[in-house]
């Protein structure tokens, strides 16, 4: 299965790696390197994610980096909604529109 970025997700990428740049950058290399270590995992065994309040969406915890990315499962592909720090605020409605 493949995995496809909201316009959201690309976003919440783009605005961590411009936060981390900035204050420790080799640690940028490790947590995108984990990030996309994550979404390749997604894709090949989708439902390890577990449920969240909403049916359709569920959350991975990243593995030694506080990071949780929101996805949907469909038919044939995987749609990662929002990817964000652990300690911020809990997202608002998913951004289907990709």
């Amino acid at each position: 299965m493949k995995a496809r970025y909201s316009k959201r997700a690309i976003h919440d990428l783009i605005s961590a790696a411009d936060y981390m740049r900035d204050r420790n950058p080799r640690a940028l290399l490790a947590i995108e390197q984990r990030n996309r270590s994550a979404i390749r995992q997604l894709e090949l065994f989708p439902f390890i994610g577990r449920t969240t309040d909403d049916p359709e969406i569920r959350v991975l915890p990243i593995v030694h980096y506080p990071y949780l990315v929101f996805y949907e499962v469909l038919q044939d592909e995987i749609i990662i909604h929002h990817i964000r720090h652990g300690r911020r605020a809990a997202p608002g409605p998913v951004d289907t529109q990709s």
